[in-house]
């Protein structure tokens, strides 16, 4: 069961996403079969990143609503925290920005009384790790992005794109640079349009996934006009929809 839901990451990293369905899938029910929670509610959220990518909304929300509920169940901060993040992208991108925000902030909520070691009933919890701060803010940042808000946007952008340099965490580093480019190029400031999202491709040919390249050659192709680019996000698309 382990190895479905490690079989799922890989696939989705690849931009395997038959692939990834099967094994989550599969990892879901082997979970439920022994009991195991936990291992369900990743499964769960897995189903959704992989629906997420294939831009089916409905099933992406349906996954990620399940996931949700689990994690309050289980009061597992940590994959909480994890499914606002999830819900919140959704809302971004196929619903109510303003509801994402208000997601994101019952997200920082969660993750303040969780770093004081409590829960909302006043239990000791596991304190989750600093990085899902960055998680909130880069969905934060979309979230003003869509809501029109790109002065607020591109000031936290460079705030978590220094703190994220200064952390070394290149991955992440390649989605806050795409979130520059766009926000630059909205603001009609090519030439740090351009160089952001140089910055992002380059990172993400490096580290990212094939979802992250699709997207950073996309918006290279619509900022640069190159063919190549466009040729690129073409070909990954056509990869990720097989």
């Amino acid at each position: 069961m382990l190895q479905s839901s490690l079989a799922g990451d890989i696939a989705v990293f690849e931009g395997r996403l038959e692939s990834a369905l099967e094994a989550f899938a599969q990892a879901v029910v082997l979970s439920q079969n022994e009991h195991l929670p936990l291992r369900t509610l990743g499964a769960l959220q897995g189903l959704s990143v992989v629906y997420h990518h294939r831009n089916d909304a409905v099933m992406a929300t349906s996954y990620a609503r399940s996931a949700h509920v689990l994690a309050e169940t289980l009061s597992a901060t940590t994959e909480l925290l994890g499914t606002f993040a999830i819900l919140a992208r959704l809302e971004i991108e196929h619903g109510d920005p303003k509801k994402a925000l208000r997601l994101i902030e019952r997200a920082q909520n969660v993750y303040t009384s969780a770093s004081e070691g409590l829960n909302a009933d006043g239990a000791t919890v596991p304190q989750p790790e600093q990085h899902y701060l960055a998680f909130l803010d880069v969905d934060r940042i979309a979230a003003f992005i869509a809501t029109g808000q790109l002065t607020r946007a591109i000031d936290l952008a460079n705030d978590v794109r220094t703190l994220l340099e200064r952390q070394g965490r290149q991955r992440d580093l390649a989605a806050v640079h795409y979130m520059r480019a766009d926000i630059y190029n909205r603001l009609n400031r090519r030439r740090e349009a351009i160089a952001a999202i140089e910055c992002s491709v380059d990172i993400a040919e490096r580290f990212g996934s094939a979802y992250t390249k699709r997207r950073a050659h996309g918006l290279a192709g619509n900022v640069t006009g190159s063919a190549y680019h466009r040729l690129q996000a073409k070909q990954l698309s056509i990869q990720l929809s097989s």
